[in-house]
């Protein structure tokens, strides 16, 4: 046999070897996913073993449950403080004054997941840029901004 066709044959072996471990993969994790909000606990060092990482002696714990506020709810705190405080408002801020009121944000990512329930709603909040979260409708003039009540209305 020529040394190309051995070299195909190799390569072939070690695509579908490749394959079967992917495939393993995507049946652990569509296993995972379907149990829900799911910790993965190590009871020691995970292992490099042939190229892949196993947890080694991994326990699957659920997480407590913990009701979050639904991003309508965010989004009606977030414009009540906005009006409030009469002026822009960072993300970080937010998320502190949120929980401070006993708002609790979903997700892993707090910070992340208020600034995408925020992006979702750019018809009523924008993000003055350097500045923070403000309303549409109001102007602001430290940042130049003059408001958007034509967006509101049409």
């Amino acid at each position: 046999m020529s040394d190309a066709y051995e070299t195909a044959l190799r390569v072939r072996d070690e695509l579908r070897e490749s394959l079967e471990k992917i495939e393993k993969f995507i049946e652990l994790h569509e296993w995972v996913l379907a149990r829900g909000n799911l910790t993965i606990t190590l009871n020691r060092e995970a292992e490099r073993i042939d190229g892949e990482l196993f947890a080694a002696g991994a326990a699957v714990r659920r997480s407590p449950s913990v009701p979050h506020a639904k991003p309508a709810a965010v989004v009606q705190n977030v414009i009540r403080i906005l009006a409030d405080e009469g002026r822009p408002i960072k993300r970080g801020e937010l998320l502190d004054i949120l929980e401070k009121q006993g708002v609790v944000m979903g997700g892993t990512d707090k910070s992340k997941a208020l600034g995408t329930t925020l992006w979702r709603v750019q018809d009523k909040i924008v993000n003055l840029n350097g500045f923070g979260y403000w309303l549409k409708d109001r102007a602001y003039d430290p940042a130049g901004y003059r408001g958007d009540l034509e967006g509101l209305l049409g």
